[in-house]
């Protein structure tokens, strides 16, 4: 299920078959995150530092 997580935090950050959001990319990427994934950890990170 993280992984599931951080690959629609991808989807949404690359707007990749949905309209990109980086709000929903962050919510996505921090799931993936609190569930294990690294991607998803480094990826959370990143969006946090463009606030």
């Amino acid at each position: 299920m993280a992984e599931a997580q951080s690959n629609l935090g991808g989807m949404y950050a690359n707007g990749h078959g949905v309209r990109q959001d980086n709000r929903k990319a962050k919510y996505y990427f921090g799931l993936g995150c609190d569930n294990g994934n690294q991607l998803g950890c480094d990826n959370y990170r990143i969006l946090n530092r463009g606030r």
